[in-house]
C-alpha cells in the first residue's frame, strides 16, 4: 500500500501542476483577447475578458488593475471599487491599488473610505514615488479640514514635511490650522515658508497671503497686514479681507450703536481706532455715544413736567417718546418702559416707541416679551427698508440671547435687506455658522 502510494503522489501532482498551468495559459489568452478589445476602445467585452483571466488566475495583479481601468472609462465607478476591493484581498500591499480605491471612494464622497485607502496606499507605495505619497497625504489633509475634523490633520501633514519640507500645500494648511488653533506664531512661520515655493499669482496665493494676514492681525501686526493684505484680496478672499479692516469694525459698530448696545459698539470702535487711529468716522460715532449716554436727569425731569401741561395727544406721545429713549440711554431701564406705555396710551400704533419698549425688555433680560415686541414690529406695513432691518437685526440678538437659533438665523437673514445691517447680519451668521455643530 505504502509502495502504491509513493507511486500515486508524483503523478497526482503532476496533475495538479498540469492543471494549474493549464489554467494560468487560459488566463493569459483571456487577458491578450481583453488587452486587444481594450486598444480597440470596446471596453464592455474587454471587461468581460478580464474577468474571465480573474477567474482563471487571481493571483496577477495586472488583471485587476486593467479591468478597473477599463471600469472607470466606462464610468463603472462602483464596478470598478469591487473590482480594486477584490483585488487588494490578494494584494493588500499594492499602494497603487490602494491609491486609485481611495479616488473613486472621494468621487462618491465617501471620505471615511477615501481616508483609510489613502493612507494604506502611502503606506505602501515605494519610497521611488514620492509625488504619489505626497499627493495621498494631501488629499487625506484636505478631506479632515471638509470634515472638520482637526484634531486628526497635524501627524499628516507631519508626514508630508518629513518628506518634503518644501509642499506649499502641507504647509499651507499647517498655517491654517495653526490659525485655528490660535498659534498664530506658527502660522506665520508656515505660511512665510509655502509662499517661498507656491505660484506667485493672484489666483493660487491668495489663500495664503490670507492666512498670513489673518495670523499678522491676530498678533496685531498691523503695519505687517497692511503691507501683505492687498495681495489676498482676490476672488472668494475678498470678503474674508473686508473682516480684517478697521472699517468693518466701524460699520458693525454704528449697527450696535442703533440698537443701543452702546458697549459692543465702542469695543468694535476701540479695537478700529487701535488699528486706524485716523479714521474720523470712528472718532466721530465715539463722540455720539459718549453724548447719548451722558447725564440726561435734567432734561428728563423738565421733559415730565412739560408733558403734563400739553393736552394734544400727539405731542404727548412725542415726549413721551423722547423722554423713554433718554431713559433706555440712561439704563433707567423699568423707568423708560413706564415711559413707552404713556406714549402708547396716547398713540398705540407708534412703532419707534414699541422698539424702543422691547430693547429695555431685552436688556432687563425679559426676552420672551422683548422677542414677541420685535416679532409683531416687523409684521408692520409700511416701515422702511432700513428700519425694518433694524427691527430684525435686534429680534436676531434676542432670540440668539434666548438661544432660539432657528429665530436668530431667520431674523439675520431677513436683516441683510439693509446695506447697513448686512455687514452685521452676516458677521453674526458666520458666528453661528461655526458654532452650528456644538448648538
Amino acid at each position: 500500500m505504502r509502495s502504491l502510494l509513493k507511486l500515486l503522489l508524483p503523478i497526482l501532482a503532476l496533475q495538479v501542476f498540469s492543471q494549474v498551468y493549464a489554467q494560468a495559459d487560459r488566463a493569459a489568452a483571456y487577458f491578450v483577447l481583453a488587452e486587444n478589445n481594450r486598444k480597440a476602445n470596446k471596453y464592455l467585452e474587454a471587461i468581460d475578458e478580464y474577468a474571465l483571466a480573474i477567474r482563471y488566475d487571481s493571483t496577477q495583479e495586472k488583471y485587476y488593475l486593467m479591468k478597473a481601468k477599463c471600469q472607470v472609462t466606462m464610468k463603472q465607478f462602483n464596478n470598478a471599487i469591487d473590482t480594486f476591493e477584490q483585488g487588494l484581498k490578494q494584494f493588500p500591499e499594492n499602494g497603487f491599488m490602494n491609491y486609485q480605491l481611495a479616488r473613486l471612494y472621494m468621487r462618491k464622497d465617501y471620505y471615511e473610505q477615501a481616508v483609510y485607502y489613502f493612507d494604506q496606499s502611502f503606506k505602501y507605495l515605494s519610497n521611488s514615488n514620492k509625488s504619489q505619497r505626497i499627493n495621498a497625504k494631501n488629499q487625506i489633509i484636505m478631506i479632515l479640514f471638509k470634515e472638520k475634523q482637526y484634531n486628526k490633520i497635524r501627524p499628516h501633514i507631519n508626514d508630508v514635511v518629513a518628506i518634503s519640507d518644501s509642499n506649499y500645500i502641507a504647509l499651507y494648511y499647517s498655517g491654517k490650522l495653526y490659525n485655528m488653533e490660535q498659534e498664530y506664531e506658527h502660522a506665520v512661520r508656515d505660511i512665510k515658508k509655502a509662499l517661498s515655493y507656491v505660484p506667485q499669482d493672484s489666483k493660487n496665493s491668495a489663500r495664503f497671503y490670507y492666512e498670513l494676514g489673518y495670523a499678522y492681525y491676530n498678533l496685531e501686526e498691523y503695519t505687517l497686514l497692511n503691507s501683505i493684505i492687498d495681495k489676498a484680496n482676490y476672488g472668494s478672499y475678498k470678503k474674508l479681507v473686508a473682516k480684517l479692516t478697521p472699517e468693518y469694525k466701524y460699520w458693525i459698530a454704528v449697527c450696535y450703536y442703533q440698537i443701543y448696545d452702546f458697549d459692543k459698539s465702542s469695543d468694535l470702535l476701540f479695537d478700529a481706532l487701535k488699528q486706524d487711529n485716523s479714521n474720523v468716522k470712528a472718532h466721530e460715532l465715539q463722540i455720539k455715544i459718549a453724548k447719548v449716554t451722558s447725564d440726561k436727569s435734567e432734561q428728563i425731569d423738565k421733559a415730565e413736567i412739560m408733558v403734563q401741561k400739553i393736552d394734544e395727544k400727539y405731542q404727548k406721545s412725542k415726549i413721551f417718546e423722547e423722554i423713554a429713549s433718554w431713559q433706555l440711554s440712561s439704563l433707567m431701564l423699568h423707568d423708560a418702559i413706564a415711559s413707552c406705555d404713556s406714549a402708547l396710551y396716547y398713540d398705540e400704533y407708534n412703532y419707534h416707541v414699541k422698539y424702543t419698549k422691547a430693547v429695555a425688555l431685552f436688556k432687563l433680560h425679559k426676552l420672551d416679551e422683548s422677542i414677541k415686541v420685535l416679532q409683531e414690529l416687523v409684521k408692520y406695513n409700511g416701515l422702511d427698508v432700513k428700519t425694518k432691518s433694524k427691527y430684525y437685526f435686534t429680534l436676531g440678538i434676542a432670540a440668539l440671547k434666548e438661544k432660539d437659533y432657528d429665530v436668530s438665523t431667520n431674523a439675520f437673514k431677513s436683516a441683510k435687506l439693509d446695506k447697513t445691517f448686512k455687514i452685521a447680519a452676516d458677521d453674526v451668521l458666520s458666528y453661528l455658522d461655526t458654532k452650528k455643530d456644538t448648538m
